[in-house]
């Protein structure tokens, strides 16, 4: 009899999914299915989509695929895998990360700092000292990053510091330079205010969607203004990147335009569909209302991976925010 109860609970639930209603549980099994199915089959890319996304469910099955992601044979994956370890302090993971100090891969190594400094164990600030002043931009836009997220504590009193020197340096890469740049909006330092507003005038798309995370770290009045600017930008992929941003100050004003573009149609073909429509799905999640959920509960059930990919983080996204 209670089997016969549930049976019949599923199915009411899947006949609400398909009539505009979609209940937060039906949302959250759906996107941990669909997570954990990327991270088991997808190409590499998803993979490390995956560990992100594994990060902010953080539960049983999720720390199982991090903790697997961290054997993964892609340097990247195992990358993101030591990253979404570290966001979510699981210290299960830590003999793991032990073992991969002599990891192969530089950024990789860096990763394994990142995660194991967060769960408390602070030797690490030697390789990313050596790392930020490389002449390997990779290495050191990684380095950047890292340090960024590993904020303000005590041991890391030094961090601003290390990145004006960063900024600074003699021939210095482009990407290096907006990497630090976003570390220190990131660690509150209202000085950077200055070269975000160059980067959020370039002539350069990349640049524009880079400093849109930095804008939104700092948060001030000036750094708000560009952000909403950049909410119209002429190019759509940058609108919603800052659109998602910029929602966590304003969560209505711009609905209209990421709805359209969850069903955009490029003329550039399918490649630049995918992309517009997941940048939207992403944004949809961080504004979009009980009325969207659907879209994105659908959407997880795309023939293309990376539409599922962007629903399901758009799905942790939105039942994360306050109130659902």
């Amino acid at each position: 009899m209670k089997n016969v109860s549930i049976i019949i609970l599923l199915f009411v639930l899947t006949i609400l999914a398909g009539c505009g209603s979609v209940d937060n549980q039906l949302l959250q099994n759906r996107l941990e299915k669909v997570t954990h199915d990327l991270f088991e089959f997808g190409k590499p890319q998803l993979r490390c989509h995956a560990m992100e996304i594994h990060a902010l469910i953080d539960n049983v099955q999720s720390r199982k695929d991090i903790l697997a992601g961290l054997s993964d044979p892609i340097p990247a994956v195992r990358m993101a895998a030591a990253i979404a370890a570290g966001d979510s302090k699981d210290t299960a993971t830590m003999a793991r990360l032990d073992e991969m100090k002599v990891d192969k891969n530089p950024k990789v190594r860096l990763a394994v700092g990142y995660a194991l400094e967060r769960m408390g164990d602070s030797r690490f600030e030697k390789w990313f000292d050596s790392a930020l002043l490389s002449d390997n931009s990779e290495w050191a836009c990684t380095a950047c990053m890292l340090i960024g997220k590993l904020g303000n504590e005590d041991h890391r009193a030094g961090s601003r510091d290390k990145l004006w020197a960063v900024l600074k340096k003699f021939n210095q890469s482009p990407a290096v330079k907006l990497q630090a740049a976003e570390a220190l909006a990131r660690l509150g330092d209202k000085t950077i205010m200055e070269k975000l507003s160059s980067y959020a005038v370039s002539g350069f798309a990349d640049d524009r969607m880079v400093v849109i995370q930095a804008l939104k770290l700092l948060g001030t009045p000036q750094a708000l203004g560009q952000l909403d600017a950049l909410c119209t930008d002429p190019q759509i992929e940058v609108q919603l990147v800052a659109i998602s941003a910029y929602a966590v100050y304003n969560n209505s004003k711009y609905l209209s335009i990421v709805r359209k573009a969850v069903k955009h149609n490029s003329v550039d073909g399918q490649g630049a569909t995918e992309r517009v429509r997941a940048l939207a799905l992403i944004a949809l999640g961080q504004i979009g209302t009980a009325a969207d959920k659907k879209t994105l509960y659908k959407a997880m059930d795309s023939e293309e991976p990376i539409i599922r990919a962007a629903a399901a983080f758009g799905a942790i996204k939105y039942l994360k925010r306050p109130l659902h």
